[in-house]
């Protein structure tokens, strides 16, 4: 079992704020330190992330260029892909309408997204 912590955006930035909200069952094979989050907003369509969703994040401090991660700017989190380009963090959406992210402070890769769960009803 791993704690659901609350809600990430997908979108522009949120105020990283901490809501527990239960547990949700993985599988015994998930190595790591996990924890999930909620979705909000469609950044992240073109990955198959939808608001709603649920991601399971396996708690890291780094991620390789082109991998999905929520991560911390300053103090705002979001659900992106991570791409690293002569030697910056960009922040990437899976959806045209949104706008990349390049933090101009701070930014710490919270965890790499490892599986998404959704609810057909």
């Amino acid at each position: 079992m791993v704690p659901v912590l609350g809600q990430v955006q997908a979108g522009g930035l949120q105020a990283a704020i901490e809501d527990p909200q239960g547990y949700v069952a993985v599988e015994a094979r998930r190595v790591g330190k996990l924890f999930a989050l909620r979705v909000r907003g469609d950044s992240m369509t073109g990955a198959g992330i939808l608001a709603g969703d649920l991601v399971i994040v396996r708690s890291q401090p780094t991620a390789q260029s082109g991998e999905i991660v929520v991560a911390l700017v300053e103090e705002e989190a979001t659900v992106k892909r991570l791409r690293i380009r002569k030697g910056r963090v960009e922040l990437h959406p899976e959806n045209p309408d949104f706008a990349r992210i390049v933090p101009g402070g701070e930014c710490t890769i919270l965890g790499r997204v490892v599986e998404v769960r959704r609810h057909l009803d």
